[in-house]
C-alpha cells in the first residue's frame, strides 16, 4: 500500500515522503545503449520533401534575444533554419513515413516565435517562445495541442512544468511517439500516444493520449505512417543533430524453448550442463518459476530464436549470479557468479533472418537474496523488449522523491554536492526561490557551482546509506558554472586559475543571511576584503542575477583581485553585448561600468570570462547568468 506523508514548514510548500514495500520499478534503460540513432546530416535538404523557401541549411544561426522574431543564418552546414522568410512561408516534411518513432533534437526558437512538431503530420508537439511562463498551457513550449470537435478546440495537455530557455538558446528535446494502432479492418483500436517527452532534461509528459489529430493537422482522417511535419509558418526556428529511431517490427521470439533445473555449486556454466538434472519442463519464455532454492542453482535453457528481420541486434543479459549466453552457436556473454543484476552485459550482434539456436545457463551460489535472470533485445526498427517474464528479473525497490520546494520565502539547504566523478563539495549551501530559479555555491571557497530551474532539491538520498551525496538534483536539467572559486587574486595573465584559495589568501567565510528583499546574502573574507555576496532571481524567473560588493581593507591585494564569471570550451560577445557560453547553452549579461572592464582569456583548450576588480572604497559588480 503506497502512502503520502506530508509535513508542514515554514517556506517550504510540502515536504513528500512517498515510499512502498516493494516497489516495482522499470530498468534503467539509460544504462542500455541499444542500437544507434539515425542521423540526418544536415550538409542539404535531401531527406525533405520539395523544401520550400524559407528552409535553408546554415552552419551557425544567431537570434537576439531581444529583438522580435530576429534571426540570422550563416553559410556553412550541420544546422536547419526556418528563416520565416517571404509573403508565404510554408511547413517542412520530411520523405520518410513514420509509425512508432524515437525523436531526439536540439532546437532554437526566436522571441515570440511559434513553431511546432506535427509527428505524422497530425499530432502537433508545441513549440513556442514560452521563456518565463509561470503556469503553462497547452499552447506554450512541450504542450500536446487541443483538437478541434464541433467547431470547439478540445483536450490539450500542458507540459508538466515550463522547462523552457530562453530565446537563441540551443535547448534539447527527446520524444517518444507511439502511432494509432487499427485492427484488420482499418478501426482504430488504440490512440496516437506521447509515451514520453523531455525538454532540457525534464520530463514535462508521461503517457499522453491524443484522442483526435490536433488542430492544422494535415488531415483529419488517422493512419498508420505518415510524414513528420515541422510548422514553418509562424516564425523563425533553427534545428541541429537531428536523430530517430523508427520502429515497425515485432519483438523477437523464442520457440521450442526447454529447461533443465541443476543444484550444486558450480563455477562456471560448463558445470551446470554437466550436472545432474532435477527437473525439466517447457516454456514460451525464460522465468525462474521452477526453483526451489536461492543459491547453489543452475538452469539451462535451449531452444530457437526466431528472427523475422536480417539486421543488428543489441542484447542485453542481466543476471544476479553467473550466465553463459549463445545465439546460432556464438558465446555472447559469460560471467561468473560474482556479477549482479544491475550490472549490464551489452552486445550487438548481426542475425540473418532465420531460426537460431539458442541457450542460456544460469547459475549461482550459495547465498540469500534473489535470484534473477533476464534478457533486452532490440533489433532492427524493433522496439527494445524482453525475452524473459518480469517476476524473473526482480527490479528491486527505489526511494522515491523527498521533494524540498520553496513556497514564499526562499530555502537553503547544507549537504554534500557532486560535480562530476569522485568530486564531492562538502560545504555546500543549495538555494532555492519560489519563483523555481535555484542556484549552489560552495561555502569553503565562494564558487557558483550550479544553476537550475523547476524543482528544488531531492533530499530522499539523505537517509540512504551514509547519506553522502544527499544535495540531489536534476542534474539533466541544471548548468554547471563551476567547482573553483569564483574570486580570485590574478597577478599575471597567464596565471591559471586556482582550484581553491591558497592558505596565504586568508579567506574565510562569514556568514549567510536572508535580507529584508526576500534574497539571500553570503559574506565572507578574501584578502583582506570584505565580499558581500548576493544571489538573487529576477521577479519572471528567467535570470539569476548576482551583485557582490567589495570593500577594501588592503589596497595591495584588492586591485588584484578578479571575478572568474564562467568558463567553457568557447565563450563568445554577441551583437546585442551579452556573451553566450558553450554554443549558445546559456547568456551572461555584465553591467554597469563592469561591462566595459570584462574580458575573455583563452587558458589551454578553454575560454574564461573575467572581470578586474578595482576597488577604491567600495566597489560594486554585477552581472546575471540568463537561460
Amino acid at each position: 500500500m503506497n502512502r503520502i506523508f506530508k509535513f508542514a514548514i515554514p517556506a517550504i510548500r510540502s515536504i513528500a515522503i512517498l515510499f512502498a514495500l516493494n516497489l516495482i520499478i522499470a530498468w534503467p534503460g539509460n544504462s542500455q545503449a541499444g542500437l544507434p540513432y539515425h542521423t540526418l546530416e544536415l550538409s542539404n535538404l535531401n531527406d525533405f520533401q520539395t523544401p520550400p523557401a524559407n528552409w535553408v541549411i546554415a552552419g551557425d544561426v544567431f537570434m537576439d534575444l531581444f529583438q522580435y522574431r530576429d534571426v540570422q543564418a550563416f553559410n556553412g552546414t550541420g544546422v536547419l533554419v526556418n528563416t520565416a522568410a517571404g509573403e508565404n512561408p510554408q511547413d517542412l516534411f520530411t520523405v520518410w513515413q513514420h509509425g512508432d518513432l524515437d525523436l531526439e533534437l536540439e532546437f532554437m526558437i526566436a522571441k515570440e516565435s511559434n513553431s511546432g512538431i506535427y509527428f505524422q503530420g497530425r499530432y502537433e508537439l508545441q513549440m513556442l517562445d514560452s521563456w518565463g511562463v509561470d503556469t503553462p498551457k497547452f499552447y506554450d513550449m512541450g504542450g500536446v495541442y487541443q483538437w478541434w470537435e464541433d467547431g470547439a478546440g478540445r483536450g490539450g495537455t500542458a507540459p508538466r512544468i515550463n522547462a523552457s530557455r530562453a530565446p537563441g538558446l540551443w535547448q534539447h528535446l527527446e520524444v517518444k511517439f507511439r502511432a494509432p494502432r487499427f485492427d484488420d479492418n482499418g478501426k482504430k483500436i488504440q490512440h496516437a500516444r506521447f509515451e514520453e517527452v523531455n525538454l532540457n532534461g525534464v520530463m514535462i509528459h508521461r503517457n499522453v493520449n491524443v484522442v483526435e489529430p490536433t488542430a492544422g493537422s494535415v488531415s483529419s482522417e488517422e493512419t498508420a505512417k505518415a510524414p513528420l511535419r515541422i510548422q514553418g509558418t509562424h516564425g523563425p526556428v533553427a534545428f541541429r543533430n537531428i536523430r530517430f529511431k523508427k520502429y515497425n517490427n515485432e519483438p523477437l521470439l523464442l520457440h521450442n524453448l526447454t529447461y533443465t533445473y541443476h543444484t550444486g555449486e558450480f563455477e562456471n556454466a560448463a558445470d551446470v550442463a554437466e550436472s545432474r538434472v532435477i527437473s525439466s519442463g517447457e516454456s514460451d519464455i525464460i522465468h525462474l518459476g521452477m526453483l526451489r532454492e536461492t543459491g547453489a542453482i543452475g538452469v539451462v535453457f535451449s531452444g530457437y530464436l526466431v528472427v523475422e528481420h536480417s539486421g543488428d541486434y543489441f542484447f542485453d543479459t542481466r543476471t544476479d549470479g553467473g550466465h553463459r549466453l549463445m545465439v546460432g552457436g556464438s558465446v555472447i556473454s559469460d560471467v561468473g557468479d560474482s556479477n549482479r543484476r544491475q550490472h549490464p552485459n551489452q552486445t550487438h550482434l548481426y542475425l540473418e533472418e532465420g531460426n537460431h539456436r539458442f541457450e542460456l545457463v544460469y547459475f549461482r551460489g550459495a547465498r540469500g537474496g534473489q535470484p534473477a535472470a533476464g534478457i533486452f533485445v532490440e533489433g532492427p526498427q524493433m522496439l527494445m523488449h524482453t525475452l524473459h517474464d518480469a517476476s524473473s528479473l526482480p527490479r528491486g525497490t527505489q526511494n522515491l522523491p523527498l521533494m524540498i520546494e520553496p513556497s514564499d520565502k526562499p530555502v537553503v539547504m547544507h549537504g554534500f554536492m557532486s560535480m562530476g566523478g569522485d568530486q564531492v563539495h562538502t560545504h555546500t549551501a543549495a538555494v532555492g526561490y519560489p519563483n523555481g530559479v535555484n542556484f549552489a555555491i560552495d561555502q569553503n571557497s565562494g564558487a557558483l557551482m550550479k544553476i537550475w530551474k523547476g524543482e528544488f532539491i531531492n533530499a530522499s538520498t539523505m537517509w540512504v546509506g551514509r547519506g553522502g551525496r544527499n544535495l540531489s538534483l536534476n542534474e539533466d536539467n541544471a548548468i554547471t558554472i563551476n567547482a573553483w572559486p569564483s574570486i580570485a587574486k590574478i597577478d599575471g595573465s597567464r596565471d591559471v586559475w586556482p582550484s581553491a584559495h591558497p592558505e596565504n589568501a586568508e579567506y574565510r567565510f562569514n556568514h549567510y543571511r536572508f535580507l529584508e528583499e526576500n534574497s539571500v546574502e553570503f559574506g565572507y573574507q578574501l584578502h583582506g576584503v570584505m565580499i558581500s555576496d548576493i544571489l538573487k532571481p529576477d521577479a519572471e524567473g528567467k535570470m539569476l542575477n548576482r551583485a557582490m560588493v567589495f570593500t577594501n581593507e588592503n589596497a595591495a591585494a584588492a586591485n588584484s583581485l578578479m571575478i572568474r564569471v564562467a568558463t567553457g570550451s568557447e565563450i563568445n560577445q554577441l551583437p546585442n553585448q551579452l556573451y553566450e557560453v558553450d554554443g549558445k547553452q546559456f547568456y551572461i549579461q555584465v553591467h554597469g561600468e563592469a561591462a566595459g572592464a570584462a574580458r575573455v582569456r583563452t587558458v589551454g583548450n578553454s575560454r574564461e570570462l573575467l572581470i578586474p576588480v578595482q576597488i577604491n572604497d567600495v566597489t560594486s559588480i554585477e552581472y546575471s547568468y540568463i537561460w
